[in-house]
């Protein structure tokens, strides 16, 4: 297994270099006794200066290696010679990898140092550490929600291998336990979330499901997604200025240990370190567009216009609306701009050809229709309208028609919830494709904050969608119509519901 700490991965990388401590230490403008002091353990450079020392290292180690060298790098560190042959990736590797083992041995140096033990020194101790504690859910819920009742802005950094952790913990962080409280008490609150997501994690339908509602809950919320590789079974928190967790699980997801501290000088370097980390080594998870922008910049018709389309429909949306209804709530949404009433017309002419031409696959929560056919709610571009009962009947009866007459498309209809844990949150809505892949945001009428799209940017979790999209069409764990007959036979029949709600008004 290779060896984490920073120092011990420097002090391999000078042998492979074919050089000594002191011209890595020349190369780097430092003193050599600083080199042997990392090396040994002794002490970590300044987080301030850790990229630089992470991209001079780097190109030293390669450019000075032989040939021979860099066969023992592919081999030491287990690189696939295939996708490390040049130069460059092997640079950018040992760049990541001592980034890496630098916020390691961080973290690891922080507990040595500040581990409180025993019953003595208390006055004088910033840190407790908790062996299988309970503590992590009220650390992420009780102390950052006090926090935020200050009325002043508060920055949160957390870093998790999210798919890794247990169920109950999973929750807390998404905010699923708590989510009526982070509307409404964390408005002061940046909160940024470095996630590792394992597209081979199981359970990919919880997992998803998941993270789809953790958008859904933060949204409301001045948050951001940041995509990085990271160890597993870990979870890092820092709150600026005020306090620092550090939580390790073991490979059955169970919580092994938690390290609190609020010693300044601990949270301040592993703050540092995480801003390091969302600078270098991580990337925005989602490109974010509000209704005008996504319509405007033309992402909807990017995505129609793709291929293998897919659709996961939480709420009744703008889709399998006819033409003239579909104009009618646009203008209404939108009012007579003619720059976006121009664009509707050219989305709607896509949409048209895409549900009449387009192989579709669509899994639609069945109490989606039921929810709709009752108040009338919809969400066109992601905007809160409601409906006349004969808007809704003109909106059903024409999608009942579509699904008779298009061969290709398939539909499946969810009836209750996939996910017991989520039965109380709003479903999730997620649009699918081979080159783009799209998830609504919060949908909320109430809300202070603009709904949202957000437009996957990596690959990873491009991947994680798919095969939580196939997992759940194919599966037989869930009660979902299994023949596009008999969800027609269900539209259908919700449809008359219609009917007997136009007859009882009219009365």
């Amino acid at each position: 297994m290779v060896n984490m700490e920073f120092g011990k991965n420097i002090e391999k990388l000078i042998q492979f270099s074919g050089q000594k401590n002191y011209s890595l230490a020349k190369e780097l403008g430092y003193d050599v006794s600083y080199i042997s002091k990392w090396i040994s353990g002794a002490m970590l450079p300044a987080s301030k200066n850790i990229k630089n020392i992470c991209e001079k290292t780097a190109k030293f180690v390669v450019d000075n290696a032989t040939e021979i060298h860099k066969c023992e790098i592919l081999a030491y560190y287990k690189l696939d010679i295939n996708k490390y042959s040049s130069d460059e990736s092997i640079i950018q590797y040992i760049q990541d990898m001592l980034n890496e083992s630098y916020l390691f041995s961080s973290q690891k140096k922080a507990n040595k140092n500040y581990i409180k033990v025993g019953k003595e020194n208390t006055e004088q101790c910033n840190s407790l550490l908790y062996i299988k504690p309970r503590l992590l859910k009220k650390h992420l819920d009780e102390e950052i929600i006090d926090l935020t009742k200050k009325e002043i802005k508060n920055d949160v950094i957390l870093l998790a291998d999210l798919f890794s952790l247990g169920k109950d913990d999973k929750l807390h962080i998404a905010g699923i336990r708590s989510g009526s409280t982070i509307k409404t008490e964390m408005k002061n609150v940046r909160i940024r979330f470095l996630i590792s997501f394992d597209e081979n994690a199981e359970d990919i339908i919880f997992n998803t499901i998941l993270l789809m509602n953790m958008i859904k809950i933060y949204s409301n919320i001045n948050f951001t997604f940041y995509s990085c590789k990271h160890a597993q079974y870990s979870l890092t928190s820092v709150i600026k200025e005020n306090s620092f967790t550090y939580t390790v699980y073991t490979d059955t997801k169970q919580c092994l240990f938690t390290n609190v501290s609020q010693d300044p000088k601990v949270v301040q370097d592993i703050y540092e370190s995480l801003e390091e980390m969302i600078e270098t080594r991580s990337r925005i998870t989602f490109l974010e567009k509000n209704p005008r922008e996504i319509i405007l910049e033309k992402n909807y018709i990017e995505y129609m216009i793709g291929r293998d389309l897919r659709w996961l429909i939480g709420n009744m949306s703008e889709l399998f609306m006819p033409s003239d209804l579909f104009l009618e709530i646009g203008k209404i949404v939108f009012g007579e701009s003619k720059e976006i009433v121009d664009e509707l017309k050219n989305i709607d002419a896509i949409l048209q050809n895409a549900i009449y031409k387009s192989d579709i696959q669509i899994l639609m929560y069945e109490n989606a229709i039921r929810q709709y056919i009752s108040n009338g709610r919809l969400s066109f571009f992601n905007t809160t309208i409601t409906l006349s009962l004969k808007q809704r009947q003109r909106h059903i009866e024409y999608m009942e028609k579509i699904l008779k007459e298009n061969e290709d498309i398939d539909i499946k209809l969810i009836n209750g919830n996939l996910v017991d844990d989520f039965k109380n949150k709003e479903n999730p809505t997620a649009y699918l494709s081979r080159n783009i892949n799209i998830i609504k945001g919060n949908f909320d009428e109430y809300s202070e904050y603009e709904n949202k799209y957000l437009i996957i940017r990596d690959n990873r979790l491009d991947n994680i969608f798919k095969r939580f999209f196939k997992e759940v069409w194919e599966s037989e764990r869930y009660n979902i119509s299994k023949f596009k007959e008999e969800a027609i036979i269900r539209i259908s029949d919700l449809l008359n519901y219609i009917n007997i709600l136009k007859s009882t008004v009219e009365k």
